[in-house]
């Protein structure tokens, strides 16, 4: 019995040659590509992000019908972060502000969608996402976060200047033994007559701690200023922008019109107490 031979195995195929990205094209991929990455290290957009803010005219009635949704507060935060997915929105230079670089090449060539924070951290910081950059800084003591970290860059002046880092500074330093808050109509008289210091608002956290790092009788502290925060363009942040959101969006009146909830004078209120009833249970 003869057996049959096999079949010639079939020609190897050439491999599809890959048509060549335009330069959108590869913009976008890499959009793409630092959009699933920050996801992925827990900086991008989840099922934790609360709503947009709510915001309603005064002495409108019907402020709960012609709600928009809270958009007109989107971009509100004081220092410009935006939520991460703006960065979909940014363009490169115009040809106008496209100078050459180092190596003789374009800087449009050059330019990256998150160039702020790129920039703003270098090569090694930038592999961080927001939140392990935020803890980092955390272990940095007050005079050196304003002083040389909010001097760095943008980014980094941004950072810096995140509310919680101020808080926690504040707390762990003055947290047991008590601190103070600035009067808001404390102003002194200048030797021109006119009025020193802030007055009107107690400000953040960073003021609070500028206030409590005087000594009481420093004869400077009375003139302190009040940080008044410098908006950035170009900082995209779920990190940076939640925060905000969260102390700052608006609570519909609906919420706040019947009151369940048993309540106790602050007068009343000690650490020890907080901590019995409300921490230990």
């Amino acid at each position: 019995m003869h057996q049959q031979p096999l079949p010639p195995p079939p020609p190897p195929t050439q491999p599809k040659k890959r048509a060549r990205l335009s330069t959108k094209q590869r913009r976008i991929r890499q959009l793409e590509k630092d959009a699933a990455r920050r996801t992925f290290n827990g900086n991008g957009m989840n099922d934790s992000l609360p709503p947009l803010p709510v915001t309603q005219e005064d002495g409108n009635d019907h402020a709960e019908e012609e709600d928009d949704g809270g958009f007109d507060t989107l971009f509100g935060h004081p220092y410009g972060a935006l939520p991460y997915g703006n960065i979909h929105f940014a363009s490169p230079p115009s040809s106008s502000d496209v100078s050459a670089a180092d190596d003789g090449q374009p800087s449009s060539s050059l330019w990256h969608p998150d160039k702020v924070r790129h920039d703003g951290l270098g090569p090694n910081l930038r592999q961080l996402n927001d939140e392990q950059l935020i803890t980092i800084l955390s272990f940095v003591d007050g005079p050196t976060l304003a002083s040389g970290i909010c001097c760095a860059s943008k980014f980094l002046y941004v950072a810096g200047h995140h509310e919680e880092l101020w808080r926690d500074l504040v707390l762990r330093r003055w947290g047991e033994v008590g601190f103070t808050v600035r009067d808001p109509h404390d102003t002194t008289e200048g030797d021109d007559g006119s009025a020193q210091g802030t007055g009107g608002a107690t400000g953040c956290w960073k003021d609070i701690y500028a206030w409590n790092h005087h000594p009481s009788d420093d004869s400077t502290k009375a003139t302190i200023q009040q940080h008044s925060p410098i908006s950035m363009q170009g900082i995209y942040s779920d990190t940076f922008f939640r925060s905000w959101l969260c102390r700052s969006f608006a609570l519909q009146p609906s919420w706040l019109s019947t009151h369940t909830v048993s309540s106790i004078p602050h007068s009343e209120m000690t650490t020890e107490r907080f901590y019995k009833e409300y921490e230990e249970t």
